[in-house]
């Protein structure tokens, strides 16, 4: 049942390329309500409007979502944060997990590694809430949280993907990667691409 839901969140929306004035205006901003009503997510920032999605639509359905919010630190590359759900099944721990190129639900926890030097996790304070929100700060205040973290270094780090042939590069690799593997790696969904001039599909 969680895997649906997980499914129906991920293909309600559809994965675009925006302009990067959009990204900067909406990034982690937005309600489970408005994600859902403006019917898109940037393509290249997908974690934080999928977990408020998905977050939503768990807790609706009975389970009781852990939200997760993690340090990210790469070699050459801004701090980061990454947001994640944690969920207990029939007394088992799964992850649920949004990149560029997948939507997963599998067994584990998101654990402290090289990269991911920060773990943060709470409850939903209040349904539909922007992922960040539940934490109790907003993407202007997210700093105060995330340590080294700089929102504007951050945000500027998208700009090089608010492109199209950056949006058809990282479709074909997440269909591809869908192809290859699905739910023997604990995939979800494809997700729903639509690229500039297409039209959306239900």
């Amino acid at each position: 049942m969680a895997r649906e839901i997980v499914r129906t969140a991920v293909e309600r929306v559809a994965r675009r390329l925006w302009p990067y004035e959009r990204v900067r205006e909406r990034f982690c901003a937005r309600s489970a309500d408005e994600v859902l009503r403006d019917g898109d997510i940037h393509y290249g920032t997908p974690c934080a409007d999928l977990c408020t999605v998905a977050g939503e639509m768990l807790l609706a359905a009975g389970f009781e979502p852990v939200l997760v919010l993690c340090r990210i630190r790469r070699l050459f590359q801004p701090v980061k944060f990454q947001c994640g759900i944690e969920l207990e099944v029939n007394g088992a721990s799964y992850y649920v997990g949004f990149s560029e190129t997948t939507s997963r639900l599998a067994p584990g926890r998101f654990e402290p590694t090289r990269s991911r030097t920060a773990v943060h996790r709470a409850r939903p304070s209040r349904p539909g809430l922007p992922h960040l929100a539940q934490f109790g700060v907003a993407p202007a205040t997210v700093d105060a949280l995330v340590a080294g973290h700089d929102l504007e270094r951050h945000l500027r780090w998208y700009r090089r993907g608010c492109s199209s042939r950056a949006f058809e590069r990282t479709r074909s690799r997440a269909l591809d990667k869908w192809t290859a593997a699905g739910p023997q790696e604990g995939l979800v969904s494809a997700g729903r691409w639509v690229g500039p001039g297409e039209i959306p599909t239900a």
